[in-house]
């Protein structure tokens, strides 16, 4: 048992002076997260990342798909008279609920 583990500390050993570099590739997960208005007053164009995702009637969630998972986001409501309401948040898992007010 004892010779298969120098063995291979010796083959990690040549790789590793070779040049030759070992990478872990993590896949890249997507999901989708519920963007909710929390008030009466709060509704209008909702935007997440810069990309339109509809009209959120007040009171009401709309559903952004194709966010990756484990990263920060921004969602943004253009209110019809002038006004912005913004909130950031981190998509743990697909499905999240987020609600702004």
């Amino acid at each position: 048992m004892r010779k298969f583990f120098l063995l291979g500390i010796l083959a990690c050993t040549l790789v590793l002076f070779a040049g030759c570099t070992m990478s872990i590739v993590v896949p890249v997960t997507y999901g989708s997260a519920q963007i909710c208005s929390g008030s009466p007053g709060i509704y209008g164009e909702l935007y997440v990342d810069g990309r339109y995702i509809g009209y959120l009637e007040p009171n009401t969630c709309l559903v952004a798909d194709n966010l990756l998972l484990g990263k920060y986001h921004v969602a943004r409501v253009y209110h019809p008279w002038g006004g912005v309401y913004s909130r950031e948040f981190y998509l743990n898992f697909s499905g999240q609920v987020v609600t702004i007010y």
